[in-house]
């Protein structure tokens, strides 16, 4: 006898269920319909933001001021100048004169950088050089600038007039150096390698993360956490590759750059926030959803203010800092949370060590913008390397964890709709089905009844009785293949629904190659035929009240068939 080879044992049911435990309702568990739809609308609006600061800057790169080039001949080491007077002309406007120009050989340049600040250098009456701002709306600042400025040999004097273009841009303190420009670019070069590799990294990691993610999306049962710390470590990446020396020399479209760079740290609070929320799993939504929206509509103020040429991205900054100091606080509060309700476990550990990393680094950064104490460095920036490092591999094994979980509560949801002994759909999903389609106009059912199986089990045993009832399944199961649903309704009894109509003719070529299948499944020595009865009927709406009555149609049939065979033995 052929033995079926059903899909579920019964030791992977039990092993399934013991392994499930309490995780499984929480794996199946949902929020509210509003607060999907909100979360939803969140994650548009951010795309949204997303594609229009890609096109901002796009427009930008095209249309602002590329800023000027530089001589690059012999190489000579750096020296700082000293200005031997500083004029104040107003208050946004200073003039530095350099009296000897001997200091400077023939292939030298003058150098220094320059941060949101109109440049014009003279040597005696004759303009060198001239850094501006633009009139129309991508060209609101010069950006910070690293100026190289050749000498001519015969002058009588240097001078240097900056103009600041915002107040909080006047007490900027200018460095200038001589040497050459290519020996001062190679030197940077070096200095600023580690920095670029490490931001180059952070997108890398960001690009993987969600890459993983994609590639995960349509068999996960949880939330986004992976996609939005994947999107955070690309813009960080992004942003911090932008304050390096090496991008800002090499990019002229410095007033592009520099609004890309601010657009860069309005897009960090959402993708950080709703990250802190899924992968500590606070369930609130309230003060989440709230900073997400505060962060879209001052995005969408700051760019507004700035090309209309209100208030440039510079003098808006403080509400993006405070937004990135307030998702901070929300971690804090996400760590709280998880603490409270769930307890110390690795999620708490990596995010308190990182959130220390991003506190020490969000320090340094806004000290650099607000006092001019000195910005990231490479230390902070290996260290925010380690901490997307850590998250990322923790977001990534949580998520491999919950897509397991996932499987195994699909699989307990599965189980419960299925037959132990068979593998086909039980009576319950029967039922619910019925109760779901009472009246399913153009159906075939058809029903199935073992003839020996009494006598099986009283003469094999019961052991031989379940793989006569498992070898009936696979021959029905084999013949309606692709055609409908089979199930089994009672201990002999099994029925299958089409969604169609079998026309009598097909349906007697399938009994047919029933009847054939019974034999192969038949042992010689056991002198008890495998003979399955059958019956089938179509759904009548002027008839039957319901499928039930078309099942009750199809049982004569099968009966008489039954009565049929076993006279014929």
């Amino acid at each position: 006898m052929i033995i079926l080879d059903y899909p579920r044992k019964k030791q992977e049911i039990e092993y399934d269920i013991r392994i499930l435990g309490r995780k499984t309702g929480d794996c199946l568990m949902e929020t509210s319909n509003s607060g999907k739809r909100l979360d939803k609308k969140i994650t548009y609006a951010y795309i949204i933001l997303l594609i229009l600061a890609v096109l901002l800057t796009a427009l930008e790169y095209a249309f602002a001021n590329d800023g000027v080039a530089y001589d690059v001949r012999t190489v000579v080491d750096r020296e700082e100048l000293c200005p031997e007077r500083v004029e104040i002309i107003d208050q946004d406007t200073r003039d530095f004169y350099f009296t000897d120009v001997r200091v400077f050989g023939e292939a030298d340049c003058l150098f220094f950088c320059s941060s949101h600040q109109n440049v014009e250098v003279y040597q005696g009456d004759h303009l060198l050089y001239q850094l501006k701002r633009g009139n129309h709306i991508f060209d609101r600042t010069t950006g910070f600038h690293w100026n190289f400025v050749q000498m001519e040999q015969k002058a009588s004097f240097l001078r240097v007039r900056v103009q600041a273009l915002f107040p909080q841009i006047r007490e900027y303190q200018l460095h200038f150096y001589k040497g050459n420009a290519f020996k001062i670019f190679m030197e940077q070069v070096r200095e600023d390698f580690g920095n670029v590799m490490v931001s180059i990294m952070d997108v890398a990691i960001g690009i993987v993360l969600f890459a993983y993610w994609v590639t995960l999306k349509k068999r996960l049962k949880a939330g986004n956490g992976l996609l939005y710390f994947g999107l955070f470590s690309i813009l960080m990446g992004l942003w911090s590759f932008g304050e390096t020396a090496i991008f800002q020399m090499t990019i002229a479209n410095r007033p592009a750059a520099s609004d890309m760079g601010y657009l860069l740290v309005m897009l960090l609070p959402v993708p950080f926030i709703l990250f802190a929320r899924d992968f500590l799993e606070v369930e609130e939504r309230k003060i989440s959803n709230g900073l997400c929206i505060f962060s879209f509509v001052n995005s969408v103020c700051c760019v507004i203010l700035h090309l209309s040429g209100v208030l440039a991205h510079k003098q808006t900054a403080t509400t993006t800092h405070l937004l990135l100091v307030a998702a901070l606080c929300y971690m804090v509060y996400a760590l709280r949370t998880h603490i409270r309700e769930i307890g110390f476990d690795s999620r708490v550990w990596v995010n308190m060590a990182g959130l220390l990393i991003l506190a020490v680094t969000c320090v340094l950064d806004l000290s650099a913008f607000y006092i001019k104490a000195g910005g990231i460095d490479v230390i902070g920036r290996i260290g925010l390397l380690f901490y997307i490092i850590l998250v990322g591999f923790q977001a990534a094994r949580d998520t491999l964890k919950q897509l397991d979980q996932g499987r195994q509560a699909e699989l307990l949801v599965e189980l419960a709709d299925l037959d132990n002994l068979t593998g086909l759909y039980n009576r319950n999903t029967y039922n619910k089905w019925v109760e779901d389609h009472p009246r399913p106009d153009g159906t075939t059912i058809l029903t199935f009844d073992l003839n020996y199986l009494k006598k099986c089990n009283d003469t094999l045993g019961h052991a031989m009785g379940d793989l006569y009832i498992r070898s009936a399944a696979q021959i029905i199961a084999q013949v309606f293949e692709g055609q409908g649903k089979c199930y089994r309704i009672g201990g002999d009894e099994f029925c299958v629904i089409v969604n169609g109509l079998i026309g009598s003719s097909e349906m007697e070529e399938k009994f047919s190659k029933m009847e054939e299948m019974e034999k192969e499944y038949t042992p010689k020595e056991a002198g008890i035929p495998l003979q399955i009865a059958h019956g089938y009927a179509y759904f009548d709406k002027y008839q039957d009240a319901d499928i039930e009555k078309s099942r009750e149609r199809a049982d004569k049939k099968m009966y008489d068939n039954k009565k049929l065979r076993k006279e014929k033995g």
